[in-house]
């Protein structure tokens, strides 16, 4: 059922295909249609003394239509022939005559090897001189040669056809329906310049860049613009959508900032209470370390502890003894009176103020 389901919509899918083909093939010149369409067909058509081959060529390869004596033919054998063998020909069908050379006069001309890049006019004025035929009463065809710049020549294969003949052949032609493209030697090539058949007698080839082409190419610009304007227009879009986001955020994210800043403020503040907190001893442990080390005589009246280092004032029985006990401790240094040591009468004991500096930490 999976597989019968793809089969279904590959088959959609190559319907639309085909006619999306189709549409833009109506704007496409005919002379690029015929060399990219894979229907192209031409009929070839292979002229002899007695006899006349229609081959049918396609990109699958040659197919013989029939064979008629074309030229000496009555006109009812003619239209039998039309009815039977060429009723089923495509509207724009190729015709190429290629003749044999019982028909055709050759010859092989040197000309001066200037004349190259205006051959054909100069072979249309010289064609009198090099063919049996007056002017007005051929028509001709030629391939370039080999060329000899040591002698400034240069060869040129010349074809000439009767023109009675060839208006013959037109004739018979068009009573089959048939309009000539070109005529060419049989087993030469078929480059433009062989063809025999003159420019008056040619189909009109379309310009490349006519009205559809035109078409084409406004409509091929219209679309590259547009593919290439859509991602920007996507991406402006997503922009504005993006900047509203933000905009819309920005008022939240301005009062997270504040926060955040006054945050980080009162953190650094509190680093450097902490670093200066950190850097300084703990009173309670200078307290302890003092206590530990002056006697029970003695009492201290004010603690002073700054920057300076400590300040200690108070009485003791022997304040004297004080600056040698204060110095036993390692985290106290240049233990000193800052005023003489007087006596206080109502207590008879010594009043002292002593200042030091601390060395290191207290534990």
């Amino acid at each position: 059922m999976e597989f019968t389901r793809q089969r279904q919509s590959m088959d959609r899918l190559k319907q639309f295909w085909n006619w999306w083909l189709g549409e833009l093939r109506q704007c496409v010149p005919a002379v690029i249609g015929r060399f990219f369409d894979r229907d192209s067909t031409v009929l070839s058509i292979h002229i002899e003394s007695n006899v006349s081959r229609f081959l049918l060529c396609t990109k699958q390869g040659e197919h013989l239509l029939g064979v008629i004596d074309l030229l000496h033919c009555d006109q009812k054998v003619l239209q039998s022939f039309r009815e039977e063998v060429l009723s089923d020909l495509p509207a724009d069908v190729v015709s190429e005559v290629f003749l044999s050379s019982e028909q055709l006069l050759s010859s092989v001309q040197y000309l001066p090897l200037a004349t190259e890049v205006n051959l054909g006019n100069v072979l249309g004025f010289e064609i009198d001189r090099l063919t049996p035929f007056p002017r007005e009463q051929v028509v001709f065809g030629y391939r370039c040669g080999s060329r000899f710049p040591e002698r400034e020549k240069i060869e040129v294969n010349l074809y000439a056809l009767p023109r009675h003949t060839l208006d013959q052949l037109v004739s018979r032609l068009a009573l089959l329906g048939l309009t000539i493209t070109a005529v060419f030697p049989e087993g030469v090539g078929s480059e433009s310049s062989l063809s025999l058949l003159p420019e008056e007698l040619r189909p009109v080839q379309e310009p490349l860049w006519n009205g559809r082409a035109k078409q084409l190419g406004l409509i091929s610009l219209v679309l590259l613009i547009a593919l290439a304007l859509y991602p920007l227009l996507q991406l402006n879009s997503r922009i504005e959508g993006l900047e509203q986001k933000v905009a819309e955020l920005r008022g939240p994210a301005t009062i997270v900032g504040s926060k955040q800043s006054m945050l980080a403020a009162r953190l650094s503040a509190q680093d450097i209470l902490v670093a200066r907190k950190n850097q300084m001893p703990e009173k309670l442990a200078i307290v302890q370390e003092i206590t530990q080390l002056i006697p029970d005589n003695t009492w201290v009246s004010r603690f002073r502890v700054d920057d300076n280092g400590i300040n200690l004032q108070g009485e003791s029985l022997k304040a004297s003894d004080l600056i040698q006990l204060l110095e036993q401790s390692d985290h106290f240094q240049n233990v000193q009176f800052v005023s003489p040591i007087t006596v206080n009468p109502s207590t008879n004991m010594e009043r002292y103020e002593i200042k030091m500096e601390l060395v290191g930490e207290v534990l």
